[in-house]
């Protein structure tokens, strides 16, 4: 070979290095590529306002989220309210993807970045968009993450569209329905109780009730049995505070609590109330429905206020002034019922063998015998 020649090849072997380094300086730079498209989805910007439903597919679960009367739920699970803040930042995180470097077009190298789509072994989803009246507005298939310099992105393919990319920015799009709600169902502090009352279906009824007007008066059990008494404050405190957090592990359009259904009663400190029927289905999970009402002047009709009001609403430290009523925290959430921690459905069921114990009685002592006695005297 002559000298020319080994020089030329030379020449094209530095341009060629000298070229991978620089695609290689760009990407750990995160300097995006010319010529790219503004948008991965280049359609959708204009429409994130139009987007009426997502479903989200994965190889063995599914999942929709869909607009009602302007509110998001989540089809899959009774169209429980869907967390809103959530389901905007996908549908705008979806319109906004920015392409920050070309991948593959090929379908045989799809899974390597995991574009191939939601089929079995794959760990891809899919995520459709779609408006009112069901027409697509968008669909995308979502793979693994990577970063380009100092900036995370996402592989991710358009449906129906050979390329791929590795689009800026990450895509949070579980499949697990819990994920898309808040848990929280019920939120009341103990501080906020006066009563509670617990009727089973076999006649047994517990009443605890504040053993004073002070707002953290000890609870005492008023109906305790003969030759009982009740359980230490702090004992009772654990059946006091049930509302304190209650969540739920599934939900359903609320059914009729069935017959052997356990009620509890709770009278907060405004005089409204909070009356939970639960119960355990045959694959023994526990069941609640909640229903509240404000309060009333049925207690005390000769009182010119309100059960729990006081005379001065703006009274400092008033909790009727400031906190909110049984059914402002339940929220609406009458129109479901719900599973819950089997260890909270207790709480929420309690019976006197619960909440009392054996009053303690000093053994009987005969009369002491003087010692100064005469014997047999």
């Amino acid at each position: 070979m002559s000298m020319r020649s080994l020089l030329i090849l030379a020449g094209v072997s530095v341009v060629l290095v000298l070229g991978a380094l620089a695609i290689q300086a760009g990407r750990a730079g995160g300097q995006k590529g010319a010529g790219l498209p503004d948008r991965v989805l280049p359609a959708l910007e204009a429409r994130v306002n139009d987007v009426a439903s997502v479903r989200i597919e994965k190889a063995s679960a599914s999942l929709t989220l869909s607009r009602e009367d302007g509110e998001w739920v989540v089809d899959d699970l009774a169209h429980y309210p869907a967390r809103v803040e959530d389901v905007k930042r996908l549908v705008l995180a979806l319109g906004e993807l920015e392409p920050l470097e070309p991948k593959t077009s090929r379908a045989d190298r799809y899974a390597a970045i995991g574009v191939e789509g939601p089929t079995d072994g794959s760990e891809s989803y899919r995520v459709t968009l779609a408006d009112a009246g069901g027409a697509e507005l968008a669909s995308i298939i979502v793979g693994s993450s990577d970063f380009f310099g100092d900036e995370q992105g996402t592989y991710v393919r358009a449906s129906g569209d050979d390329q791929a990319w590795l689009a800026k920015g990450a895509i949070n799009a579980p499949d697990e329905v819990m994920r898309w709600v808040d848990r929280s169902v019920v939120r009341i502090a103990g501080e906020r109780l006066r009563r509670a009352r617990f009727e089973h279906p076999d006649g047994e009824v517990v009443e605890l009730a504040r053993s004073g007007d002070a707002i953290d008066a000890p609870f005492v059990v008023e109906n305790a049995p003969d030759g009982r008494q009740s359980k230490p404050e702090a004992e009772l405190n654990a059946f006091v505070n049930a509302l304190s957090y209650v969540s739920m592990e599934d939900a359903q359009e609320a059914p009729q609590a069935p017959a052997d259904a356990v009620l509890a009663v709770y009278t907060l400190d405004d005089g409204s109330t909070l009356r939970a029927r639960t119960w355990e289905d045959d694959d023994s999970r526990f069941w609640v429905v909640f229903e509240a009402s404000d309060a009333t002047e049925a207690d005390d009709p000769d009182s010119a206020e309100g059960p729990g009001e006081s005379a001065d609403p703006e009274q400092p430290g008033d909790p009727a002034s400031v906190l909110p009523s049984a059914a402002e925290a339940l929220a609406g959430r009458s129109a479901w019922a719900f599973v819950i921690p089997a260890s909270k459905a207790e709480r929420l069921r309690a019976r006197l063998v619960d909440v009392t114990d054996v009053v303690d009685r000093p053994e009987e002592v005969g009369p002491l015998l003087d010692p100064n006695a005469p014997a047999g005297g």
